[in-house]
């Protein structure tokens, strides 16, 4: 990453100080750590920074198209399919790796989902990384870990928009199974004390008629979903609601963007890129940028295998996801074994996306995506379903990505 700053920060590193990172943390938030906290920050510089927000604005806008969103919404089962689902969710994560490339460095998706993750997690982190460089020579700067702009009161603002809407706190819930027992939790004592939001399980709710109500007796108008329905399924967990009743109370994000993003949208993007990439120069080794690690590609190489251009077959990558041929029978003389079936090309969809479960923590960087659309400016400023904007970096299971807000330089 940016070579100054790492340079800074290694000389001036020692365990010492790292441990006064995790407890100065773990203080902040009355909670502990069940995931390994990254012992340094990841320095981001602006060329970076860029290539990671057009790459997720290129994304969205594929995943945005109403065509796409029809089919995508295939996958919302019948048994959680939720009545009132919005144009597009408010909550958007993008996993990226940070791969050698020619000379530089560029993003690959690893995953993505419409749902939200650490949002809370990376202001406080944020924080307190802040106050951990400021006791180094040459780091004690306003470290940022935002994007359009935005400085850590208006992303708060944005942030407090979208999970509380325009609700007192307190009739609003941060919803997951057994909060204290998740490993998020450190993000939901964020969300208590930024914007006054406590965790519910949603066995402790009573419902009555079309309204949901907290043991306490008061009425629940917005809930900030954490459910991850594989665990919701797995526990067998029996609720006092059903997911398919028409309930009156406001999501974020709505529970359907789980299926459809989190479960089903990696095979509607666009990919030739990538795999023209991944067919070309295949196991030739090349020099990695920073001369360890070695990459595969040069930048200006033709990325395409010789002789494959006119042959008047359609590449995998032009078709249609949902034009899948029928499989090949083998000769009745073959004494090869009749292959089994393929799965349905819904349910192996989905369980690739499954297998790769988007809802729990994961290494590498990730980028949290919130903007403000102008139609939502003429309703009563409600925050934006999804877009480039406030967008945070994590490195390995840790996430604070700052950014010097007058420098070139961002940090993660």
């Amino acid at each position: 990453m940016d070579p100054h700053y790492r340079e800074l920060f290694n000389a001036q590193f020692t365990p010492e100080r790292y441990a006064w990172y995790q407890r100065e943390l773990s203080r902040r938030l009355d909670a502990t750590f069940e995931f390994r906290l990254a012992e340094t920050p990841l320095f981001l510089p602006d060329d970076l920074k860029a290539k990671l927000v057009d790459s997720a604005q290129a994304i969205l806008a594929q995943l945005s198209e109403p065509e796409k969103l029809e089919k995508m919404k295939r996958a919302i089962p019948e048994r959680w399919n939720t009545p009132g689902m919005d144009r597009l969710p408010n909550f958007t994560q993008i996993d990226f790796a940070i791969v050698a490339e020619g000379e530089g460095w560029t993003p690959k998706l690893i995953e993505l989902q419409g749902f939200p993750s650490l949002t809370s997690l990376q202001c406080v982190q944020r924080d307190t990384w802040r106050d951990t460089l400021a006791k180094m020579d040459g780091l004690n700067l306003n470290w940022s870990c935002w994007y359009n702009g935005l400085d850590r009161d208006a992303f708060l603002s944005l942030a407090r928009r979208t999970i509380v809407g325009e609700h007192d706190p307190y009739e609003v819930i941060l919803m997951d199974l057994d909060p204290p027992r998740q490993k998020t939790y450190p993000d939901f004592s964020a969300t208590r004390r930024l914007f006054g939001v406590s965790s519910y399980d949603p066995t402790r709710l009573r419902r009555s008629g079309r309204q949901l109500y907290l043991p306490d007796g008061t009425r629940v108008r917005r809930i900030y979903n954490r459910v991850v329905f594989d665990e919701l399924q797995n526990k067998g967990t029996e609720l006092p609601f059903d997911y398919r009743d028409d309930l009156d109370v406001e999501w974020a994000p709505h529970p359907n963007w789980y299926w459809t993003w989190s479960k089903y949208s990696l095979p509607f993007l666009d990919l030739r890129g990538r795999r023209r990439e991944r067919r070309a120069d295949r196991g030739r080794p090349r020099a990695h940028p920073a001369g360890g690690a070695r990459g595969l590609v040069h930048p200006g190489e033709d990325r395409i295998r010789p002789g494959t251009e006119g042959r008047g077959r359609r590449g995998r990558e032009d078709r249609d996801p949902d034009d899948v041929p029928p499989p090949r029978r083998r000769a009745d003389t073959d004494p090869r074994p009749e292959p089994r079936t393929p799965l349905p090309r819904q349910d192996a969809r989905r369980r690739l996306q499954q297998a790769i479960h988007l809802g729990r923590l994961v290494g590498g960087a990730v980028a949290i995506v919130v903007k403000r659309r102008p139609e939502d400016d003429q309703e009563g400023d409600r925050v934006a379903r999804i877009g480039a904007g406030s967008a945070a970096l994590k490195a390995s299971r840790s996430s604070c990505a700052c950014r010097r807000r007058s420098s070139r330089n961002t940090v993660a």
